[in-house]
């Protein structure tokens, strides 16, 4: 399958890299993504699945994908985050969201909201 591997990005580098995707390469990412969801791997903690001492679950949650989502609500149109039906490190842009962004944002045109 195919994925957005932000792994090994900075959180700058992963938020300018999705701007610029979804800015200057929105053909490509169709053409990649074969018109479905587009798909980010955001990764999980390999402790996430242990229990704590005391006994209660933490519920862990990537910093990646929490920066992700952050930089997609700074956006014109916000564009939601959904887990993956099938891996719990994939998250996929909300393909409604990213339909009417690809409809009222123009290509090249900035993607940020005007403060």
């Amino acid at each position: 399958q195919t994925l957005l591997d932000f792994t090994y990005f900075s959180t700058t580098s992963t938020c300018f890299m999705l701007r610029y995707l979804m800015t200057f390469q929105r053909q490509e990412l169709k053409r990649k993504f074969k018109n479905g969801p587009i798909k980010i791997l955001c990764g999980k903690s390999q402790f996430s699945k242990r229990e704590r001492l005391s006994g209660w679950k933490e519920d862990y949650e990537s910093p990646k994908k929490k920066s992700i989502e952050n930089e997609l609500n700074k956006w014109k149109i916000k564009i939601r985050l959904e887990q993956d039906k099938y891996s719990p490190a994939v998250q996929c842009l909300n393909e409604e969201d990213v339909k009417l962004f690809f409809e009222t944002v123009p290509p090249g045109e900035d993607c940020l909201r005007v403060k």
